[in-house]
């Protein structure tokens, strides 16, 4: 009885100290408040930009070289009377794109935003050539770096996917060796 309760001890210390897989994320592309040039009115139009930052040459922070498409995205913006008003953008299609359909008026003073969507394909490779599995959705929330509002031109938030955690081969490994000493110590007591 001592040995199985040994063997049990020295399984849960090599399980103890092998690597761990976690979920991690990694940066996708960008949620910007900014001001709309495209016309002049009296009352100045602001805009949200959804920038897909996958695919073609990737640049720091966003490593991901696969062209990711944007698909349901929707976006919830919070008004300053704490109301809040619901956009569904449709795709925002394969990176690398810009893609704005958000008009604001910049009266409304918007508080803050949230945006979220799904991405395809699942599998992608990054800059180092490695290649992760992401989660089919994602989210950003945009606040304002000054309160209470959000500020053209200033305020952004980077979109994030979560990766799939995988265990390490090692773990998988010392998994493996600690059941079958359980096994054998198990068979050689049935044996005596």
């Amino acid at each position: 009885m001592k040995r199985i309760f040994l063997v049990l001890a020295v399984v849960i210390v090599l399980l103890g100290c092998c690597d761990r897989s976690f979920a991690d994320s990694v940066a996708i592309g960008l949620l910007s408040y900014d001001p709309y040039s495209g016309f002049q009115t009296p009352s100045q139009i602001d805009i949200f930009d959804i920038y897909n930052a996958t695919g073609g040459s990737s640049f720091p922070p966003f490593p991901v070289t696969t062209s990711l498409t944007f698909d349901n995205l929707t976006l919830v913006v919070t008004n300053a009377d704490s109301t809040t008003t619901t956009y569904l953008e449709g795709s925002a299609g394969e990176g690398p794109t810009f893609f704005f359909d958000t008009q604001v008026l910049d009266s409304v003073s918007p508080l803050g935003a949230v945006l979220t969507g799904t991405i395809s394909p699942m599998t992608v490779t990054l800059a180092d050539g490695s290649t992760v599995n992401i989660t089919g959705d994602f989210s950003a929330v945009l606040t304002p770096s000054s309160p209470p509002s959000l500020v053209a031109s200033t305020d952004f938030a980077i979109i994030y996917a979560s990766t799939q955690a995988v265990p390490e081969p090692s773990s998988l490994l010392l998994l493996g060796f600690g059941l079958a000493l359980v096994a054998g110590a198990s068979y050689k007591r049935l044996l005596q």
